[in-house]
């Protein structure tokens, strides 16, 4: 007695599709990730690196220290290994900690490394309280008490 009541074709079709579906979304993915900008800190600073023997590097002929958990984000934002990295000499965006010590580091695109400083500072339009005395005041002219467009019923 058979008591399959599906057909082989009927149970692989929709498993067919979805896997069809997976595939053209996962191959469109790396596109999308090669036209987002990295924003880097405003504090920044960019230099050339190189490491010695980790965790001694040179930024700009300059015998620097990466900080304890220091971390090293190469151009895919993904964890780079210092010693990974030694003896190659890489354009990078950094940032101190109150010690003095390199705490992170952005290993730059060539499309980064071509770009001012000012260029991958960050973009935003919300104002903090830190910030809203760079904000100009009000100056008075500003019609708060205008009747709505539209009446209210």
């Amino acid at each position: 007695m058979n008591r399959c009541f599906f057909t082989l074709t009927e149970r692989l079709l929709p498993r067919a599709l979805v896997a069809a579906l997976l595939a053209s979304t996962l191959n469109s993915i790396p596109a999308l990730a090669q036209s987002v900008s990295r924003q880097f800190p405003a504090q920044s600073q960019r230099a050339q690196m190189q490491v010695l023997v980790p965790p001694n590097i040179v930024l700009d002929d300059k015998p620097e220290r990466l900080a304890p958990g220091a971390r090293i984000l190469g151009p895919n934002n993904l964890l780079q290994l210092s010693a990974s990295l030694v003896g190659q000499s890489l354009p990078v965006n950094y940032l101190r900690e109150h010690g003095g010590l390199i705490s992170r580091v952005w290993i730059l695109s060539p499309q980064e490394a071509s770009q001012s400083a000012s260029a991958a500072a960050p973009r935003t339009n919300i104002i903090f309280e830190s910030t809203a005395s760079q904000v100009k005041p009000d100056d008075g002219q500003t019609p708060f008490k205008q009747l709505p467009k539209y009446p209210l019923r």
